[in-house]
């Protein structure tokens, strides 16, 4: 567990799934910031423009901080694949 919050694996077995498998896909998501990042800075005097000169300086910002969280291992991305439970009714709210 990090920061005293339940990881998803366990989130999901406790809702009564079996077989979870996780697929990391931290490196696909930082190469798709990236990608962001780098295509508006190619088409920053359109984008200035049109969403404003500081909107665009701000998003520009934000893809930087991501990309480096992401590098720090302070972000990732998972794919989970899960089975309910046979047998396991869902309950209505």
């Amino acid at each position: 567990m990090t920061s005293g919050r339940r990881e998803h694996r366990e989130l999901l077995e406790a809702a009564g799934f079996v077989q979870v498998s996780e697929t990391d896909l931290t490196d696909a998501f930082l190469k798709t910031t990236l990608a962001w990042y780098n295509a508006r800075a190619r088409r920053a005097v359109e984008l200035s423009e049109a969403e404003g000169e500081a909107a665009f300086n701000e998003r520009q910002n934000d893809s930087r901080v991501q990309a480096e969280a992401i590098e720090a291992g302070l972000l990732k991305r998972s794919l989970f694949v899960a089975e309910r439970a046979r047998g396991r009714r869902s309950v209505a709210a």
